[in-house]
């Protein structure tokens, strides 16, 4: 009972790692392109765009090592998602480095702690002689991520950039809130 348990758990998980990976990441492809339709910036431009994000990655990921203890993870790991979305919408808003370089550290660290806290947790949820198929499904999922750019640059080819992250960005909120009313218990994972 407890196996099937934790395998109705480690199910929702590599559910919730498929979403991210397909409407949360395709702002890394469409970055360059909207650097320069929103901003009009160069290479050395992009660069700095790209540490505003790296900043986040880190700083997230440093939070969730130093937390020694959370409750309700699945919850947390959900209302991370949401957040997300929101985050890369505001972000495909941005029309200055003023707003863009806070709103890509905030889609990096959310995006990080996601990542982090999703693969720590099927880890967890793996027996242990499944460690290593899990750790490969989790790792699927950032294959994935560049096919998602396929189809958002085709969007954002058709109707620009921005409205295209901004459709990602609805997209993950969307996905992520039906995950989170069809799938009740996954809230409780502690």
């Amino acid at each position: 009972a407890a196996s099937d348990v934790y395998k109705r758990q480690l199910f929702g998980l590599v559910i919730m790692s498929f979403v991210p990976a397909l409407f949360g990441f395709p702002y890394l492809a469409l970055l360059p392109a909207w650097a320069r339709e929103a901003l009009n910036v160069e290479a050395d431009g992009l660069g700095l765009l790209m540490v505003a994000m790296g900043l986040g990655s880190l700083v997230g990921t440093l939070i969730l090592a130093s937390v020694s203890h959370m409750k309700r993870r699945g919850l947390f790991l959900v209302i991370n998602s949401f957040l997300w979305g929101v985050s890369l919408i505001f972000f495909a808003r941005c029309l200055s480095f003023t707003t863009a370089f806070p709103s890509l550290f905030m889609v990096g660290l959310l995006g990080a702690v996601f990542m982090s806290l999703n693969m720590t947790l099927m880890q967890f949820y793996a027996s242990p002689e499944m460690r290593g198929r899990v750790v490969s499904m989790g790792l699927m999922s950032f294959g994935i991520m560049p096919l998602s750019g396929v189809p958002f640059g085709a969007v954002a080819e058709r109707i620009g950039t921005a409205a295209s992250l901004q459709i990602a960005g609805l997209l993950l909120c969307l996905f992520t809130a039906v995950f989170f009313l069809t799938y009740p218990k996954f809230r409780n994972i502690a």
